[in-house]
């Protein structure tokens, strides 16, 4: 994903608010995750009021990790998880 990817140029629904409107691209897991998200496409298009609020706030929106690591765990396993980010936010 390159940088200019961030907005979007189309409007679309936001995964937290479902607002209809500009979005940006969220990683779900940021920091030293970014690329390990990047290549795994868990990444979700927010709105730019809840992109701020989520980094922001990082505690509130944790289910979107717990949510991103069952569904994850679901096709793969948790072992599967555990190699890639050697962490469980479950």
């Amino acid at each position: 994903m390159k940088k200019k990817d961030k907005r979007r140029e189309k409007k679309h629904v936001c995964r937290i608010c479902k607002k209809f409107g500009v979005t940006e691209f969220h990683h779900i897991f940021y920091g030293q995750f970014r690329n390990k998200s990047e290549q795994l496409d868990l990444v979700i298009e927010v709105c730019p009021s809840c992109h701020r609020e989520i980094h922001n706030n990082p505690k509130e929106f944790n289910w979107i990790k717990e949510t991103t690591q069952q569904q994850f765990e679901k096709l793969n396993s948790h072992e599967s998880w555990m190699q890639i980010f050697n962490r469980s936010w479950l």
